[in-house]
């Protein structure tokens, strides 16, 4: 088995958050210079807003980025500030207008 994801000092609880862009591949196909630019307003975003909760930036194998956290309260606090910081970025007008880059909704509408 390979090397543990996080350190064995690391106490328990703790919460991982895993940031993600969803639709990239399609989005990098089709808007290869918007994306990149998204991309780097993105992990600016969950560095800033990890060190302001006290998380940290876990190395992984995964596409995005994986937080640590010592807490669940710290975590959830990750969640809804990064959000908020996501909201009034200066995202690249091509990538808004692609129907790949808009927000999610299930069938009904939500």
């Amino acid at each position: 088995m390979g090397s543990p994801l996080l350190h064995p000092s690391v106490a328990i609880p703790s919460c991982l958050a895993l940031v993600q862009i969803v639709g990239a591949s399609a989005l990098r196909a089709r808007v290869p210079a918007a994306l990149a630019r998204s991309e780097a307003l993105v992990r600016a975003c969950v560095r800033e807003t990890l060190a302001s909760v006290g998380g940290s930036e876990v190395a992984s194998p995964a596409l995005g980025q994986l937080g640590w956290f010592p807490d669940v309260r710290s975590g959830v606090c990750f969640a809804l500030s990064l959000q908020s910081a996501l909201l009034v970025q200066p995202w690249p007008t091509t990538l808004l207008l692609r129907p790949e880059a808009s927000e999610l909704r299930s069938d009904d509408g939500v």
